[in-house]
C-alpha cells in the first residue's frame, strides 16, 4: 500500500507526497486507515507481519498479520516517518491499525481482532476471547 497526500491552492489540487512504510511488505495493507491533524499523519497497516512490540522496534516478519501504525510529520512540503508503532501485546491476526485517529499529541489505534477477555483500561491481556478487539492510546 501507499498514501498519497494532496494539497489545494484555490481550486487546484496538487500531489505533495507519495508515502510508503519504512518496512514495506507484501499484503501489509499500509494505508488501510489514515488520519491527519495539521502536519502529522497517522497510517495503519492492519496486516503488517512483525511480532515486535512498542515504538520504533526493529521489524522481524515473524508473525501473521498483527498489524502496525506509522506516524509521519511534515516540515514545509517534506514528509518524514517519525514512528513505527506496534501494540504492547502483539498477537497474530490482531489487525492493529484497522482503525486510527489522531488529535494533537494523542493517537488512538484500533485492533479489531485482538483476543483479550479483560475489561477496562490498562488491564493485563489474556488472549481468552477471540476477536474481542482493543484500542491503544499513545501520546
Amino acid at each position: 500500500g501507499a498514501v498519497y497526500v494532496f494539497t489545494r491552492s484555490g481550486t487546484t489540487w496538487t500531489q505533495q507526497a507519495y508515502i510508503k512504510a519504512s518496512n514495506t511488505g507484501a499484503g501489509d495493507d499500509f494505508g488501510y486507515s489514515i488520519a491527519i491533524d495539521g502536519d502529522t499523519l497517522a497510517v495503519g497497516a492492519r496486516h503488517e507481519n512483525s511480532s515486535t512490540t512498542g515504538i520504533n522496534s526493529t521489524p522481524n516478519e515473524l508473525a501473521n498479520e498483527p498489524g502496525a501504525a506509522y506516524v509521519f510529520t511534515r516540515s514545509g512540503t517534506t514528509w518524514t516517518q517519525q514512528a513505527y508503532i506496534k501494540a504492547s501485546n502483539t498477537g497474530a491476526g490482531d489487525e492493529f491499525g484497522y482503525s486510527i485517529a489522531i488529535d494533537g499529541d494523542t493517537l488512538a489505534v484500533g485492533a479489531d481482532r485482538e483476543d483479550s477477555s479483560t475489561t477496562g483500561i490498562n488491564s493485563v491481556p489474556d488472549d481468552l476471547s477471540e476477536f474481542s478487539g482493543a484500542v491503544y492510546v499513545f501520546e
